[in-house]
C-alpha cells in the first residue's frame, strides 16, 4: 500500500521536533545530575522517567516516518517482534529515567544538599524539589 510522502514528511517534522525537544529535557536531567550549581531543582521520578521514555518513543516514530518517506509504503510489513522489542526498550528507558532520579537524590544527600521546603512544588502534573548547598539560600530548610 502506498502512503502520501507529503503526509509522511509532515509527521516526520512533528515527531522529530518532539524528539529534539525531549532530548533537550533529557540533557537537562543529566546537567542537574552533574551538580554544577549550588541550587538544584529536581523533578519527580515519574517526570524524569517519562521524559526518557518519551524521547525514545519520538526517536522511534521519527525513524518510522523516515522509512515511510523513503519507501512510500505503510509500515504494515514490520514484524510484530520488532515492535515488541521497541516497546520493551521504551519500558527500559522509563526505568532508566526513574533510576537516574533516584541516584540523583542519593548523590544530593551525599554532597550535603539541603531541601528547601518553601520552594517545593508537589502537584499532580508537575512536581519538583529544590535543593541548595549552603543552608542560608532558602527560607525554611530541613535535612532529609
Amino acid at each position: 500500500m502506498k502512503i502520501s510522502r507529503l503526509k509522511a514528511f509532515f509527521f516526520f517534522l512533528i515527531f522529530s521536533s518532539l524528539f529534539f525537544l525531549s532530548i533537550h529535557d533529557v540533557m537537562g536531567v543529566f546537567d542537574v545530575y552533574k551538580l554544577l550549581n549550588d541550587r538544584v531543582i529536581v523533578s519527580g521520578p515519574i517526570n524524569d522517567a517519562s521524559t526518557f521514555a518519551f524521547a525514545w518513543s519520538m526517536f522511534v516514530a521519527s525513524v518510522f516516518m523516515i522509512i515511510c518517506l523513503i519507501t512510500g509504503k505503510k509500515l504494515l510489513w514490520i514484524p510484530k517482534i520488532f515492535l515488541i522489542i521497541l516497546g520493551l526498550i521504551t519500558v527500559l528507558a522509563f526505568l532508566f529515567g526513574w533510576r537516574i532520579n533516584t541516584a540523583l537524590k542519593i548523590k544530593l544527600h551525599e554532597k550535603n544538599y539541603i531541601e528547601c521546603i518553601s520552594k517545593r512544588e508537589l502537584a499532580l502534573k508537575y512536581s519538583s524539589r529544590t535543593y541548595v548547598l549552603p543552608p542560608k539560600r532558602c527560607d525554611f530548610t530541613t535535612h532529609k
